[in-house]
This record gives C-alpha cells, sequence and structure tokens, in this order.
C-alpha cells in the first residue's frame, strides 16, 4: 500500500516536470532566435551597408576608367578589385559573392544604355551571402543581399577655340638667336626652329602655313591633337572653332577622332589679302579706310583681326543646337592677344573684307579707332581699360564688351538651373564651363614692341590677359562676381585660366585641364 501511494504522488509531479522542460526549452529556442534575430540581423544590416558602400565606389571608379582610355577588361579589373577593398567579407572565389559588371560596350543592354546615344556608363550588380551565427539554429543558415549603382564618367561635348591671327606665327621678342646651340631659337619663342622664324619673309603666313612653319601656332596644334588622347571617342564629341577676323566653326561636334585629326592639321594661319605697296603685305588687309597711310586712312573697322566675341559666340551655337544634354559642355579658348574686333551681324551675313556701305556690321567705337599724336599703335576698337564695361547700343560698346556678352551667354546658368543668375544683363546662358588659356607676352605687355608710337590714352597692360581671365571666371561657376583670379599675379594660372608663356608651354595646359574634367555617380 505504501509503494501505491508513492507512486501515485510520483506520477502527477514526473508529468509537470516534462512539461516544464518543454516549456524552458521553447522559451530557450524563442529566447535564441530573438538574440539571432537582434545579432544576426545587426550583421545583415552592417554587411548590406558596406555592400552598398563598396558598389557604390567601384561604379564610380569603374566609370573613371574611361578617362584613362582603359579597355573593358581594366574596367571590370577596377571594379572588382574596389569590391574587395571595401568589403573584406566579399569572397569571389567561394562563390559566396557573384560580381556583375556591364558596359555600354556589352550588347544588347536597353535597360541601362540605349544604342542611339553611347553613355559611358558602368554598371556594377553584386550578389553576396551573409552567413548567420544564431539562426541556424533554427534552420536559417544564410541570406543573399544584393546593391547595384551605376557609375557613369561624364560625356563630353568639348569645343575647341583657337585664334588664327597672324600674330599666331611670330612671338614677340624673339631675335632669331640660337643662343646655346640646340637647334632652338631662345628667347622664350618656344619650338620656334633656329632657321626658321621669327624673319619677316617666314612670318608671312603664305610660306609658313603651307610648310606647318607659323609658330606658336605649331605648338598648339599638336597640343590640340594631344589632347584627343584624352578624350573618350565615340562617347565624348569634339568641335573646332577659329577666330580671326571672324570666327569659323571648322568642325562640328563629332565622334569621330580621325575627323578632328584631320581638320587639326588642316588648319591655317589668317592670311590677309597682300597689298605690294605695303612693307608686311601680311600684316594689313584690304579695308576702304584702313591702309598704308594711316594719317589719311584711319578706321580700322572690321580690318583687325582678334575677334574673340565671335569665336565665342560660334562656340555657343554648336553647343546650343547640336549638344547633348546629358553631356557636360566644356569650352577650351586660347588667345595671344587682345579682342580688337567684333561684328554685331552672324558670320555668315558679314562682309569680308568691310565695305564703306557694310561698316555697321562691325564694332569699334569711334573714340577708339587711330588718332595721330594719341593713338597710332593701337589697340583699336577697344577702350583699353578691362574695368569698363558698356552694354550693347551705347556709343562707347566695344569688341571687348562683345567678347564679355559671348563669354556671359555661354556660362550663365540656363534658365531651368536652380542657380541664380548673376550676369550682368544676361537673362538664360548656356552653363557651359569655360577654360581659357593666355599664350605669350601680349596677353601681360599690350605695349610690347610698341613703345616708341604714341598711345596716350588709359591701358591696361594685362589687358588681353584680364578678358581671359573674365571668361574663365564666369565659365568656373556661372557667376562673374566670384574673383577666382582676384589674389593672382599677372601671368599666372589661376582657376580656369591658365597662363602660356611660350606655344611648348601649350600642351601641359591643355593635358591640366583634361585632368579636371569630372566624375559623377547615378544610381
Amino acid at each position: 500500500m505504501v509503494t501505491n501511494i508513492f507512486q501515485r504522488r510520483r506520477d502527477p509531479f514526473n508529468t509537470e516536470c516534462g512539461q516544464a522542460m518543454i516549456l524552458i526549452a521553447g522559451a530557450f529556442i524563442g529566447l535564441v532566435a530573438l538574440v539571432g534575430l537582434v545579432v544576426d540581423g545587426g550583421i545583415l544590416f552592417t554587411q548590406h551597408g558596406q555592400l552598398r558602400r563598396a558598389v557604390d565606389t567601384s561604379a564610380l571608379s569603374a566609370a573613371n576608367e574611361f578617362r584613362l582610355g582603359q579597355t573593358r577588361e581594366d574596367i571590370a579589373r577596377s571594379a572588382r578589385e574596389l569590391i574587395a577593398l571595401n568589403m573584406p567579407e566579399a569572397d569571389v572565389q567561394s562563390g559566396s559573392t557573384s560580381i556583375k559588371i556591364d558596359t555600354c560596350d556589352d550588347v544588347p543592354l536597353p535597360d541601362f544604355c540605349p544604342a542611339t546615344v553611347p553613355r559611358k556608363f558602368v554598371r556594377v550588380a553584386v550578389e553576396h551571402d551573409v552567413q548567420f551565427v544564431f539562426l541556424p539554429i533554427i534552420g536559417i543558415h544564410e541570406h543573399t543581399i544584393y546593391a547595384e549603382a551605376i557609375g557613369e564618367a561624364a560625356s563630353i561635348d568639348l569645343v575647341l577655340v583657337i585664334d588664327t591671327s597672324e600674330s599666331m606665327a611670330f612671338d614677340v621678342g624673339c631675335d632669331g638667336d640660337d643662343d646655346d646651340g640646340d637647334g632652338v631659337i631662345d628667347d622664350g619663342c618656344g619650338s620656334i626652329p633656329a632657321n626658321g622664324p621669327p624673319d619677316d619673309a617666314d612670318r608671312d603666313p603664305t610660306i609658313c602655313n603651307p610648310a606647318h612653319a607659323c609658330y606658336p601656332f605649331e605648338d598648339v596644334r599638336q597640343a590640340a591633337k594631344q589632347l584627343l588622347d584624352y578624350m573618350y571617342f565615340p562617347y565624348d564629341r569634339v568641335a573646332v572653332v577659329t577666330f580671326d577676323r571672324i570666327g569659323y566653326v571648322q568642325q562640328g561636334l563629332t565622334s569621330s577622332r580621325s575627323v578632328v585629326d584631320a581638320v587639326l592639321n588642316d588648319m591655317q594661319i589668317f592670311n590677309k589679302p597682300r597689298q605690294s605697296d605695303l612693307i608686311r603685305p601680311w600684316m594689313q588687309q584690304n579695308c576702304p579706310d584702313w591702309g598704308p597711310d594711316m594719317d589719311v586712312n584711319n578706321n580700322p573697322t572690321g580690318c583687325l583681326s582678334t575677334n574673340s566675341g565671335d569665336g565665342l559666340r560660334n562656340a555657343g551655337n554648336q553647343l546650343r543646337d547640336y549638344g547633348r544634354e546629358e553631356a557636360v559642355w566644356v569650352v577650351i579658348f586660347l588667345s595671344d592677344g587682345i579682342a580688337n574686333t567684333a561684328n554685331v551681324v552672324e558670320s555668315t551675313a558679314i562682309t569680308i573684307p568691310p565695305q564703306v556701305s557694310t561698316l555697321g556690321q562691325w564694332i569699334c567705337p569711334e573714340s577708339t579707332q587711330y588718332l595721330a599724336g594719341t593713338n597710332e599703335s593701337g589697340p583699336f576698337c577697344i577702350d583699353g581699360q578691362a574695368e569698363t564695361r558698356h552694354q550693347f547700343g551705347n556709343q562707347n560698346y566695344d569688341a571687348e564688351d562683345f567678347a564679355r556678352d559671348m563669354a556671359d551667354w555661354l556660362a550663365c546658368p540656363q534658365a531651368d538651373s536652380p542657380a541664380a543668375n548673376h550676369c550682368i544683363g544676361q537673362q538664360e546662358g548656356l552653363g557651359a564651363v569655360i577654360f581659357s588659356v593666355g599664350l605669350g607676352d601680349r596677353m601681360i605687355n599690350a605695349r610690347s614692341g610698341k613703345e616708341t608710337v604714341p598711345y596716350t590714352l588709359p591701358l591696361n597692360e594685362d589687358l588681353g590677359e584680364r578678358l581671359l581671365r573674365y571668361m574663365a571666371n564666369v565659365g568656373y561657376d556661372g557667376n562673374p562676381n566670384t574673383e577666382e583670379c582676384s589674389s593672382a599675379a599677372s601671368g599666372t594660372d589661376c582657376g580656369n585660366y591658365y597662363y602660356a608663356a611660350s606655344g611648348a608651354d601649350v600642351a601641359p595646359v591643355f593635358e591640366a585641364i583634361a585632368q579636371r574634367i569630372f566624375t559623377r555617380i547615378v544610381h
């Protein structure tokens, strides 16, 4: 009887004990699951953030390879290296991480790269298996996370605007001597051959143009061709504009490097109409009121040959009419002198040489023309003071005012831009980036070589450089009031302005500009 009593008492106890063990085990599993959710969820969240950053960095770096002209394989290699560097957990070899890299060269990929509009896209897509620590207890061993980014190296629509006035056929100050015997003319004359310019006969474009012996122009030609090495055709496009008396579109925006190379090879210095009674026939034009006897023929209107404003206008027309919305619009402007002529009508309607009946097509205030004993050597058609600015229609509106207006039009914000428009009298611009290059001593010494010729009007010696600095300043951020060059000494680089003392210095300048083409990332 005793035994039976104890047996009856132990049965309920054993049942309750078993139930408690089950409850405790279930609670433990739940607690582990809860801890697993917290801990493994944190791991999942952390690794997903790492993956997101790694993919962004990888896409940006891979897109940047476009600027370096890398192959499709190099671009993919760069992307994978950045994934491994920024996400130590990634393991491509074991298969826990899958990386897929696409570019516009991988055809067909219409979902992100339309065939009709080449873009410098690199898409990096990564799948990564995150291994859990606690959740495997409840049968959850891993979870696959995914991240994707599209990096884009900005496609460039670039317009080269190059001075082809006759002054590009020689450097002021060259004496024609090879002082150190290295076969090159000294005195800052760049790469002028010792047996070539600056003899007056060789400065004649009819002689140096066919021989490709016009310096510093030949240095500029070669530097422009080297600049093409930094462009990524066919994604980038290039146009070539030259200017002397007026601006000329030598080549519209094209994605063909061979076409641009051919145009650069064919560029020539402006060859003015010859007059046998002039000592240097290429130095003057056959104009109605401008000739060898300037005491009588004293009107230089339309006869000078540095029309900076029309060069900028033609560049703007190319971008406005043919520029791609998704591309970065860039203008590189190079000149070796001050702006001394301008035309109020488009070049297709201008008359060259100007006739008496068409002088109104040109800009040259009477106060800036030839005046015996006061202004016999120029600069003509500008007032000589960079700080003056006249509105169109003012009787003193000159060639420099026109060039500044064209720079504003090129670089001021577009109508739909969120940026404020600070340009004088400019309601809407094109939003282009402008880099300017001042070449040679005349940029900072307007009286170079003319000290004995009467000029008594106020004159900024660095008049040419001040105009190019203005172009670069408004072309830097679309705001001419932010002075990037305010504290920079004359003849030095600042902001988007570069100074090249001689033709030999142009190639490094173009290289420096090319390095500043930026890359952006989009998702």
